[in-house]
């Protein structure tokens, strides 16, 4: 925690006049964290959504009638069927998340295709228990208790179907990636798979510069494509960028 405040609290100790704290800051990067774009997006989008729903359930607490009965809706079945679907989703996205760590794609491909699919049994859950709920005559306009329900799961639909359209993105990406047919390696250190550089073209500087090995196998071909053979028998590729960035490919099975 107190690296945490130093880094947040730290710059107002700094002397910008000073030459040594001149030499420091020009080569800072300007990131107090060194997080990534797409992090720090989340970070916000969560926050937000946290917020949102706090102020829902609040309103809801608050303006429940005292003779309602609160326990109606833990009665059907559908509601613990969706609950248990979403623990199902956040089991596989953890899972997404080692693979990740591990570089190991097929089986973040397939975890994807869970999660996604999931998603959507959980989306047409929540419109089939809706309509059940309907069908009883207890209707947004019923009284706040229900009223406060229809509005919380809309706005959690609308915040999956977000989340979906990000999956769809993901999930072309990854579906990209086949092995079998050979990735250029430009692409494979990019930002678009391994993450070792941020574009082609700064790619194809490492490459000419060579500093790119594959399983110490000197590159400098800046048109080289990765395939399967590149891969040793236990089906791993320790991926090389100069002297202290490595990143070992693991193919699942």
């Amino acid at each position: 925690m107190s690296k945490f405040f130093k880094k947040l609290f730290g710059t107002l100790s700094h002397k910008p006049w000073e030459k040594e704290q001149m030499e420091t800051d020009n080569y800072h990067q300007g990131k107090t964290f060194d997080i990534s774009l797409q992090t720090s997006a989340v970070i916000v989008i969560f926050g937000v959504s946290t917020t949102l729903f706090t102020l829902v359930v609040t309103g809801y607490l608050y303006s429940i009638a005292v003779s309602q009965d609160t326990g109606y809706l833990l009665k059907p079945n559908m509601l613990w069927l969706n609950t248990l679907i979403l623990l199902f989703v956040a089991y596989f996205f953890n899972k997404i998340t080692n693979d990740l760590k591990n570089n190991k794609f097929q089986k973040i491909k397939s975890n994807l295709l869970i999660v996604g699919f999931l998603s959507y049994a959980f989306l047409f859950g929540q419109i089939f228990f809706w309509f059940q709920l309907m069908e009883k005559g207890n209707y947004v306009s019923t009284n706040n208790y229900f009223s406060s329900f229809y509005i919380f799961t809309a706005l959690h639909g609308l915040h999956l179907l977000g989340g979906l359209f990000f999956w769809g993105k993901t999930f072309s990406k990854v579906s990209k990636l086949k092995i079998e047919e050979g990735i250029g390696l430009l692409s494979l250190l990019s930002k678009e798979f391994l993450k070792l550089t941020n574009s082609n073209s700064e790619s194809r500087r490492f490459v000419k510069s060579s500093a790119i090995k594959l399983n110490e196998k000197l590159i400098l071909d800046e048109k080289y494509i990765v395939t399967i053979d590149d891969f040793d028998q236990s089906q791993k590729l320790k991926v090389s960028m100069g002297k202290k960035k490595n990143i070992l490919v693991q193919i699942s099975e």
